[in-house]
């Protein structure tokens, strides 16, 4: 750096269920002997009531008892289409009511007090309850969805019903059904499991004459988690309801799904019967209540790569009957826990399924022996508890299939699969190994999906750290973006920044006297901490080199150079060249100096202080 000074020539440098409330308006026509409810246009079926409320009160305030009762009184509920339509539906008499057949706790209670009836002063209690999803319970449809055919031709006693699951266990504790005008006769519901085993059954009472008709067991049924079950229910005189070529893909009440492409499934008989048979993918419109278990309180859901409606192209290979292990390596964008491993089975894949999770050298991290399998279709079975994994690593899940007959897809669009935060690792993740025990596997054919999956929840930490070592020199480390830090490196020459949430970040290293390699680095925290942000200190040396024109004096004999901290001065000498230039080597980096020089002749006389100059020192 070169200044000018005395003279013109100075320069300087600058450096983002509902309850339903039915809110009815009634209307009442007293009558003689009878009085009826009418609802304008609500939905609060006759199906909850069983019975009626005849509760007189005689006019003395006395409460009733079997002597004051007047039979000849009676309450019926009715129901009609409109205003200005009063075709009235059947009218359901009413004499006690048992509102444990409805959602007890959202039962609406309506007070009607009916005056002069043959003078005598009654009081009529009832209850109607709106047929809703209470809240905490869960089926595919609600009662605003109708079929497009809500009765088939088909006058044959016939089962039918729908295969679903659930991602979480709860219990079910009732069947629904959608009923038209003809399916009449004794309707029976019953719940399955997937192998044909009647877990609960319950005939309907009191249905109206078309619409939804729901029915509780007697007490919940338990389900297990993605695992089929089959909700049905007997039409004695057929004419059930049936959509063919129903849009099931397109059908979707989170916890519940239904399982496989043709869920609808049927079976004849005048008497409950196991139903299998599927037709035109059709829908018979037939429903579960479903409740789901409580749960401990988790910050995050689970995730899979696929769902139980996902199915393979080729559910089993015939060709290969070999005892084989089938994974998929897979990583996460945060760190989590791995609690299970799922796989999807054809009908001859049998035999003792082993399920494994590990690390991408072959370490075995869990493993699990399958139980209470379906005979087709995902499976799953949970480790004994969690096994924790780190973000950005490579794992591989996967399960032994002892007899072969195992899913396969060769050419698997992996690209297109996205489960986030999980992904599969590789452009041919699918991977295997022959051998009668569970084995790591490593051979790849064709980007072959063998439908390995595992259950996978994000953990609910949310704080992280950025670390790494500055060699070279100690240092001050500064952090920009998502938030601002500074610290310094310790006696190692190490630094971390924690508490960190998810975010862009920008560090930066520096120290007098010394420049940095790379200069910033720019860091992303996403689910995990970061490690390896390191710098290098290298010595930088700075020095600023004044000029000058010399003095036209005569006598002279050399010149004193004077510095500042500050403009203007108070100035120290610290130099005496006999030349016009100075080399000042003794300057610290992002330090800002203020220069002069004087003239002296031979009898040590000295001039006035010549223009200042001005030096910025940049940083390092």
């Amino acid at each position: 750096m070169e200044f000018g000074l005395f003279g013109t020539g100075a320069a300087a440098l600058f450096a983002a269920h509902r309850r339903v409330d039915h809110r009815t308006n009634l209307v009442d026509e007293r009558q003689l002997h009878n009085a009826r409810y009418y609802c304008d246009n609500c939905d609060v079926p006759e199906s909850c009531i069983q019975s009626a409320a005849n509760r007189a009160v005689r006019k003395n305030g006395r409460p009733p008892n079997a002597r004051h009762a007047i039979p000849a009184l009676r309450l019926k509920y009715c129901r009609y289409q409109g205003p200005k339509n009063r075709s009235y539906e059947t009218c359901v008499p009413i004499d006690f009511l048992d509102a444990a057949v409805c959602f007890p706790s959202y039962a609406v209670l309506f007070k009607r007090r009916l005056m002069n009836i043959r003078n005598i002063a009654g009081a009529f209690i009832f209850a109607m309850c709106a047929q809703t999803i209470a809240v905490g319970q869960t089926s595919f449809w609600p009662n605003s969805a109708t079929p497009v055919t809500p009765e088939d031709s088909d006058t044959a006693p016939i089962t039918v019903g729908l295969n679903f699951s659930s991602d979480v266990p709860g219990s079910v504790t009732g069947i629904r059904f959608y009923k038209g005008l003809d399916n009449k006769g004794t309707h029976i519901g019953n719940l399955w499991s997937s192998t044909g085993m009647k877990l609960a059954e319950v005939t309907f009472s009191v249905e109206t004459g078309s619409g939804w008709q729901q029915a509780t067991f007697s007490s919940p049924v338990s389900i297990a988690a993605n695992t089929t079950y089959v909700i049905s229910y007997v039409a004695p005189q057929g004419r059930y309801a049936d959509d063919q070529y129903y849009a099931w893909s397109t059908l979707t009440a989170t916890p519940l799904h239904v399982s496989g492409s043709s869920p609808g499934v049927y079976a004849y008989g005048s008497s409950p019967v196991f139903p299998t048979g599927s037709w035109n993918a059709s829908n018979y419109w037939v429903d579960p209540v479903f409740v789901a278990a409580s749960q401990p309180t988790s910050s995050s859901p689970s995730t899979m790569f696929w769902t139980n409606s996902t199915t393979p192209g080729t559910p089993e290979v015939t060709n290969d009957t070999a005892s084989v292990t089938l994974g998929l390596k897979f990583y996460s964008d945060v760190p989590g826990s791995v609690s299970g491993v799922r796989f999807y089975k054809g009908p001859d894949n049998t035999g003792a399924h082993v399920g494994t999770l590990w690390s991408s050298t072959g370490t075995k991290l869990a493993q699990i022996t399958f139980s209470g399998e379906t005979a087709t279709g995902w499976q799953q079975a949970n480790f004994s508890s969690p096994v924790n994994i780190a973000a950005n690593t490579t794992y591989v899940i996967s399960y032994l299939a002892p007899k072969g007959y195992y899913t396969s897809d060769p050419n698997y669009p992996w690209a297109a699969l996205s489960a986030t935060p999980l992904h599969v690792s590789g452009a041919a993740p699918g991977v295997y190994a022959y051998g009668s025990a569970s084995s790591f596997p490593t051979g790849t054919w064709n980007g072959s999906n063998y439908w390995v999956d595992l259950v996978f929840a994000p953990s609910s930490s949310s704080s992280f750290s950025i670390s790494g070592t500055v060699s070279g020199s100690a240092a001050t480390l500064t952090l920009s973006g998502a938030a601002t830090k500074s610290t310094t490196t310790d006696a190692t020459g190490k630094y971390t920044f924690s508490g960190l949430a998810n975010g862009s970040y920008v560090v930066a290293a520096s120290q007098s006297g010394y420049g940095f390699t790379p200069t910033t680095a720019s860091v992303t925290v996403n689910g995990s901490a970061i490690t390896g942000v390191n710098f290098t200190a290298t010595a930088v040396f700075h020095s600023v080199t004044l000029n000058w024109t010399a003095s036209t004096s005569s006598n002279i004999v050399g010149y004193n150079v004077y510095r500042a901290s500050t403009s203007g001065g108070p100035y120290a000498q610290i130099g005496f060249v006999g030349g016009t230039s100075y080399v000042d080597s003794n300057v610290s980096s992002g330090q800002t100096y203020f220069y002069t020089a004087t003239a002296v002749d031979g009898s040590n006389h000295e001039s006035a202080y010549s223009t200042q100059a001005t030096a910025a020192i940049p940083t390092p």
